[in-house]
């Protein structure tokens, strides 16, 4: 046993000195069969550990901005853990992938073992449950009364892509009914995020405006050639199994925007966005409340995001998931485990360098566990008109 222990240390440290500098193919192609072993040996833990050592140091952008100590550190703790096992079966080994991570603050870096997510975090929301949750649809969009006030009700589960049809006539019936009402709920509670281009959309349509400001800085973008391998292995899966030939179009096109970089990669970062628009202040064409819970995350927290700078918004509820500062995700498929790591590419800071991730933006109003934010939000409403 302990020269089991001493013969892994040193391939482990061997792995983990080699892998920054060799390069490994991440990619991965969708129509692949994938057949999840039941037991993996000693060299197949070896072998995926180098991969997911190699991914993390090289295609990760939580590595190159805040995250590399806490990194390293989860590395050697994983190493540790492994020191003393034999065989391991490929559930197990992604429960401790995970929980080795777990003090790394980025809620998208995730590890997947087919539709289960390893070390599962609580996401539920205490603050009522969304409008409308129960149409299964992507938005709905209603005018209700409360007493003698109109209400334009925006309830949207998911922010799907924008090139979806699912959106269709969304944008019409907001622009349609928002002069006419007295107030908007804009309740995302629940929403797990996806794409953000329809949340920038919302807010366009909420004030009237072609143009909104929003509070983000700098985007740093890891280029590596790890790290378009993990991009390019997301948009060739989501363009595989896209709904329609748009659709297919619209992922495709993300591959083609990092072919170039893919060609002529180095290893380094950039900087994207480098000119940040001075701060200019909108206002919503009608008083708006945003019902916000902590299963909002990611998209759905950028989406509020874009009302920061709007007169007449005020965000209701409890703080958010806090999936902010890292995204547009890549993954890796380690080869003999078939575990998936969900590897954000990007760093999206703040203009005033705040940093909330896990920690979730915050309500102007709060809602206390148990009580319903469409109640407090519209409550709020009555007593300031009637002031």
């Amino acid at each position: 046993m302990i020269m089991h222990k001493v013969i892994l240390f040193f391939i482990l440290l061997n792995i983990l000195s080699c892998t920054t500098s060799s390069k490994l193919d991440l990619t991965f192609y969708p129509k692949k069969k994938i057949t999840k072993p039941e037991k993996l040996d000693l060299e197949s833990i070896e072998k995926d550990i180098s991969y997911l050592t190699y991914a993390l140091r090289n295609a990760y952008s939580g590595y190159f901005y805040k995250n590399k100590l806490s990194i390293d550190k989860g590395i050697n703790s994983l190493q540790t853990s492994l020191l003393s096992i034999k065989t391991i079966n490929p559930s197990s080994l992604c429960e401790l992938m995970a929980s080795s991570f777990r003090n790394v603050r980025d809620m998208h870096l995730t590890f997947k073992l087919g539709a289960h997510r390893c070390f599962e975090v609580d996401e539920l929301g205490r603050v009522g449950d969304r409008k409308y949750s129960s149409d299964n649809k992507v938005y709905t969009v209603k005018v209700e009364r409360h007493k003698k006030y109109k209400v334009l009700v925006i309830a949207i589960s998911h922010f799907d892509s924008p090139s979806s049809i699912v959106w269709d006539g969304m944008l019409e019936s907001i622009n349609k009914n928002v002069n006419n009402v007295d107030v908007v709920v804009l309740d995302v509670r629940g929403n797990g995020g996806g794409d953000d281009a329809m949340g920038y959309q919302l807010a366009k349509a909420l004030t009237g405006e072609s143009n909104i400001v929003t509070p983000y800085g700098n985007l740093y973008k890891v280029v590596t050639m790890a790290g378009l391998q993990s991009r390019w292995n997301l948009f060739s899966h989501l363009s595989y199994n896209a709904h329609s030939s748009e659709e297919e179009r619209f992922f495709k096109s993300y591959i083609e925007k990092d072919k170039e970089l893919f060609i002529n990669s180095k290893n380094k970062t950039e900087i994207l966005d480098k000119n940040i628009k001075p701060i200019r202040f909108s206002k919503a064409i009608r008083p708006t409340f945003i019902l916000q819970d902590k299963g909002c995350g990611s998209s759905c927290e950028s989406s509020i995001d874009f009302f920061e700078y709007i007169k007449g918004v005020l965000k209701v509820g409890e703080n958010t998931a806090g999936y902010v500062h890292f995204g547009n995700l890549g993954f890796v498929l380690l080869p003999e485990s078939t575990i998936q790591v969900n590897i954000p590419s990007t760093f999206n800071s703040y203009r005033d360098g705040r940093f909330i991730e896990g920690i979730g933006i915050k309500p102007d109003i709060k809602v206390e566990k148990g009580d319903d934010a469409y109640k407090k939000a519209l409550n709020h409403f009555e007593n300031k008109i009637s002031l």
